[in-house]
């Protein structure tokens, strides 16, 4: 069987979104033939902070019938252990300014650099090892799959592009500072991928700029939804509706429309309307729209985030989950999209345009609603929570065999596809 080593900074135990990516491939790849080889570093059960101190440090090799997980020492360097104190921060930025910009030049500047030593021994001793995919973010992981080509000629590269990086870069306070960090990780992200076979990107519109931006072919390979879960019968009360929002926050959202609907709405129908946010809780964008709106502290409550067992939990007390559209990133398929779908939770799909995947995802997989405007969207509301308060929760019989196609299985099962074709091309 031939194998790929797979450079993923985040992996679970971890409790980031990174980590499912990979951790699919983990699972699903050798039943196309591939074995995975994941190169990672340790982490906690359900950490969700990337600087917190790791209990158990050991390097240790996991392996099973469809997959290896190499997990190396984390390093937590002088800049980390600032991120503790408020006090230090800016010295913990000043660090964080000074990695990125030796990182461009020397591996051994990373906190990580011993996957690059892991990786070379790895493919030093294992003829059977014909590819490596570095998944970013981080994307100076892009540096050590560029230096393994260099090392390795015949080995496949495949930068996989997870997020956007500097091609629609969310840069949410850009000043000075970063708008010079960005022109110097440009540079690197050209040189590090021109040595790339190909890459892989999560939508199409990305694949699309990413192509135009390092002349590289691209192939999409969606994060799709993990499993979808059985939800558990919740206690019903007519008078009161549970939205729930998880997860990161950009300043392209627009939270208000629904806020102020649902303001209204309470005193037409009088009924009680709590919207959560979770995992939000350092979100000033968040903040700042809630608190421009008379009312709506009483009805928004905002919480940190939450393992995934407590998640679970609490999702399963919601009516609705709610979504925005992203105006920086409209053809695009957020992670939370297929999170909110896996959940079996009614889904609200806010001001997204007909043209937008999100949209059509909700609609042809019969997993919720859309509410386009201002005109429509308080009467949609209204006849929607009405059905709730008159004793006819939501509920909608979801098209599976559509959403099957995005799948975290069945992703991993085109992107073995495309490994194994690749592979046997390059045989002789």
């Amino acid at each position: 069987m031939k194998k790929v080593i797979i450079i993923s900074y985040f992996f679970p135990p971890a409790n980031f979104a990174g980590s499912q990516r990979a951790e699919a491939w983990a699972k699903h790849l050798s039943k196309s033939g591939i074995y995975p080889i994941i190169i990672t570093r340790n982490w906690n059960k359900n950490q969700n902070s990337i600087t917190e101190e790791v209990t158990n440090n050991q390097y240790s090799v996991e392996t099973t019938e469809e997959f290896e997980v190499r997990r190396l020492p984390y390093k937590r360097t002088l800049r980390d252990k600032c991120a503790k104190y408020s006090f230090l921060r800016p010295i913990q930025k000043a660090l964080t300014v000074w990695e990125l910009v030796m990182s461009n030049y020397f591996i051994k500047s990373l906190p990580y650099s011993n996957f690059y030593q892991e990786a070379h021994s790895l493919l030093s001793s294992d003829n059977q090892i014909i590819g490596i995919i570095g998944s970013g973010r981080p994307f100076q992981t892009f540096f050590i799959g560029f230096q393994l080509k260099n090392k390795f000629p015949q080995l496949k590269w495949i930068p996989d592009y997870r997020d956007e990086w500097n091609t629609h870069p969310r840069n949410e306070f850009n000043s000075f500072l970063n708008k010079i960090i960005q022109k110097l990780e440009l540079k690197s992200e050209l040189k590090w991928t021109k040595n790339a076979d190909y890459f892989i990107a999560v939508s199409e519109e990305m694949t699309k700029s990413l192509s135009n931006h390092i002349d590289k072919k691209g192939v999409v390979i969606l994060n799709g939804y993990k499993e979808i879960l059985q939800r558990l019968p919740k206690e019903y009360n007519p008078l009161l509706i549970r939205i729930g929002y998880t997860g990161t926050i950009y300043s392209d959202q627009n939270f208000i429309p629904l806020i102020k609907s649902c303001l209204e709405i309470q005193n037409v129908l009088e009924i009680k309307i709590e919207i959560y946010f979770v995992g939000t809780s350092s979100s000033q964008f968040l903040l700042d729209q809630i608190n421009s709106i008379d009312g709506a502290n009483e009805m928004c409550f905002v919480k940190g985030r939450l393992n995934p067992e407590e998640l679970i939990k609490f999702n399963n007390s919601l009516d609705f989950l709610f979504l925005t559209s992203y105006s920086k990133t409209p053809n695009s398929y957020p992670v939370k999209l297929f999170e909110y779908y896996a959940s079996g939770i009614p889904l609200i799909l806010f001001y997204s345009d007909r043209s937008d995947l999100m949209t059509k995802f909700v609609v042809k997989s019969n997993s919720g609603v859309i509410v386009k405007n201002d005109n429509s969207a308080k009467q949609k509301l209204i006849s929607l929570f009405s059905q709730h308060k008159n004793g006819e929760p939501f509920h909608v019989v979801r098209n599976e065999s559509y959403s099957h196609y995005f799948s975290r299985e069945h992703q991993t099962t085109l992107l073995g596809e495309l490994l194994v074709s690749d592979f046997n091309s390059e045989l002789p």
